[in-house]
């Protein structure tokens, strides 16, 4: 069988790009870069990526129903942010049980990084 083409239509270097969703309302689709904190808007008409800087590492993020406005799940809890203002509204911190002593050192610590959920032996 042979190997269906595939062409790259934005080179852009991306660390971790993940959470493509297709806006129908732009034409375009969004992505994160986790680790750098981008949230990104590709548009395939013109070829031409915009990107957003959160300032902390994205883990997620969700399109609202008022155009320009997303939530974002970052490091320091979920906000709505206004992608033309700027303007981030605090919604919730999911680990402010955890405080200060708080750090990347696995699901004990922080339960949006826990694994699969489902009671299934993980394969070897």
């Amino acid at each position: 069988m042979a190997e269906p083409a595939v062409d790259c239509v934005l080179d852009i270097g991306a660390e971790l790009s993940e959470c493509p969703v297709w806006c129908g309302r732009s034409q375009s689709l969004y992505w994160v870069d986790i680790p750098k904190g981008t949230l990104n808007r590709f548009d395939p008409a013109n070829g031409r990526n915009e990107s957003w800087d959160m300032g902390e590492p994205i883990g997620s993020f969700a399109l609202c129903e008022t155009a320009g406005d997303v939530l974002v799940a970052l490091k320091s809890g979920i906000y709505r942010h206004g992608l033309a203002t700027g303007h981030r509204e605090n919604l919730a911190d999911p680990e402010a049980h955890a405080g200060a002593a708080y750090a990347p050192t696995g699901p004990d610590v922080n339960r949006a990084n826990i694994p699969p959920t489902d009671n299934a032996p993980a394969s070897k």
